[in-house]
């Protein structure tokens, strides 16, 4: 269980793991990441980055994001308010599942989480508390979101959380505008800007010093 990870292990900021990725997109260009083969790690690590700033929007305390193992896909740990002797860092199992540019319609969209997170064989292997993050890669994020909203509320998945996540259209100077929804009742919905979130100011917390939890600006 991830509640026994010893928080001193490597937890790395967001903006510290975004440099790699800002690099490539220099190389590469925004276009060929975002949709060309042999990227999806890098682009999984971009959505668990994009899914810790929406978090620290909500909670108002910085997620550090790191992979153990997989399943999960990643996890993320922030610390919390309670002393220090309790245990006083909260942590999140993130599941990711990218659907492709080349669906192109929305029973492809349930085809993609049906086979790969929602079988009935993966879902015992997940933990109640498991967050499934759904980035939605093409430009049908906002309405296929809505659909997806109606199809968790009577589903009987595994996770306890599900959130879609996928970029806004607008200027091609800065590609990475993007919109979290929750997708289980009563659940928010964020638009943020990378290169806002990015150069933010950390919000502090004291037991930051306390553990290995490593910033960098990108």
């Amino acid at each position: 269980m991830l509640n026994s990870v010893d928080p001193s292990l490597k937890n790395l900021h967001p903006r510290y793991q975004l440099r790699e990725i800002f690099d490539l997109v220099g190389r590469i260009g925004a276009h060929k990441f975002l949709y060309g083969a042999g990227y999806n790690r890098e682009r999984d690590l971009l959505i668990g980055c994009m899914f810790a700033f929406y978090s620290r929007r909500i909670q108002s305390r910085e997620w550090f994001i790191q992979r153990i193992s997989d399943p999960p896909d990643f996890s993320l740990t922030a610390a919390a308010d309670r002393p220090f002797r309790e245990r006083p860092f909260d942590h999140t199992e993130i599941e990711i599942v990218q659907i492709s540019p080349h669906v192109s319609n929305y029973s492809g969209v349930i085809k993609t989480l049906v086979s790969t997170k929602l079988d009935i064989s993966y879902s015992r292997a997940v933990d109640k508390d498991t967050v499934l993050l759904i980035f939605i890669n093409n430009s049908n994020g906002p309405h296929w979101s809505d659909l997806l909203e109606k199809f968790f509320r009577d589903s009987e998945d595994a996770f306890g959380q599900v959130f879609a996540i996928y970029l806004l259209v607008g200027n091609p100077n800065e590609p990475f505008v993007y919109e979290v929804k929750s997708l289980r009742p009563g659940g928010s919905k964020e638009v943020l800007k990378l290169t806002e979130e990015v150069n933010s100011p950390l919000i502090w917390h004291p037991y930051f010093e306390k553990f290995a939890a490593k910033v960098e600006q990108a």
